[in-house]
């Protein structure tokens, strides 16, 4: 079920930085190409994390076909993931092992890390509007998909972002509501593949090599800054499964992020430090007292 529930934003009440001169065309400015493109990165095409990816987005692909773009950029070559793979998907055309290729364009692989190929995606991406669900990270639910693409035709955002769930490591899922968008200070404030970015406002930002955990921090930080109607859903639009490097290099991603305040949001180093130590509270819970944690953090759904 779609939820009304938006919360627009002007760029005097909301930017997350310093004013900007930043002009840029409407979303649907004299443009012919798809709604919204789906970036998809992924290690192996093969794998059950892909595989479930690929099951979440088929119902929307399937009703949306002439509105979505969906790129899958391979962290290997064909040829070097597992299994045996036909000429018909290193091409990018479908077969008839591989449904999910018909609604694909498969990119070269890249093999320079997440960040790069997530960028080699956005230089790719025709639509409107870019939403990074890499493998792994699922479509939450149908009602998700048409709360996304109606939001995006008759709303508009520059920017869209919504709640998620998080499954454990029992299956289960947990429902977790994002936070306000200026609270991006603390971090980020809902999970990136719940947030959708107007392609006329991604400019020249990129997710870089510069940082190696917390780049997606940095890119959403700097698009926030240039964007004015910001609009939040409440509903939980992907479905997240922890253990990804954000949580295997946690301190890496805070000490990235401190750097990130620093550069773009002017934060100072008492700032600075409140924020990491209670970074670092939440992940001394999460590592100790995981049931707490859930429950703290998420509502089961």
């Amino acid at each position: 079920m779609m939820m009304t529930d938006y919360q627009s934003a002007h760029t005097h009440d909301h930017s997350p930085g310093h004013p900007t001169d930043h002009h840029n065309d409407h979303p649907t400015g004299h443009h012919s190409g798809p709604l919204l493109t789906i970036i998809t990165v992924t290690l192996d095409s093969q794998s059950e994390d892909f595989a479930a990816t690929a099951a979440s987005l088929t119902p929307l692909l399937s009703a949306h076909s002439r509105q979505i773009e969906w790129l899958v950029i391979p962290g290997r070559e064909p040829n070097d993931q597992a299994g045996s793979q036909s000429d018909s998907q290193s091409s990018g055309q479908p077969s008839d092992t591989d449904d999910w290729q018909q609604w694909a364009t498969i990119l070269p692989a890249n093999q320079a890390g997440i960040y790069a190929a997530m960028d080699s995606g956005l230089d790719a991406a025709a639509g409107r509007y870019v939403w990074w669900l890499n493998g792994g990270d699922q479509l939450a639910s149908a009602s998700a998909g048409d709360t996304i693409m109606v939001t995006l035709a008759e709303q508009e955002p520059d920017f869209l972002y919504g709640d998620s769930l998080e499954r454990d490591t029992n299956g289960k899922d947990w429902y977790k509501p994002s936070r306000h968008h200026s609270r991006l200070a603390n971090g980020m404030f809902t999970h990136h593949q719940a947030m959708i970015y107007g392609r006329h406002l991604t400019g020249d930002n990129r997710y870089g090599r510069r940082f190696q955990i917390a780049a997606d921090y940095g890119f959403t930080i700097r698009y926030l800054m240039v964007a004015t109607n910001i609009v939040y859903v409440r509903e939980a639009l992907c479905r997240f499964q922890p253990g990804g490097l954000s949580n295997q290099q946690a301190r890496l991603g805070r000490q990235e992020q401190q750097m990130i305040r620093r550069e773009f949001l002017g934060t100072s180093w008492v700032q600075d430090r409140w924020i990491t130590g209670c970074q670092q509270i939440s992940q001394q819970i999460r590592q100790t007292l995981p049931g707490l944690w859930e429950r703290l953090r998420r509502v089961q759904s």
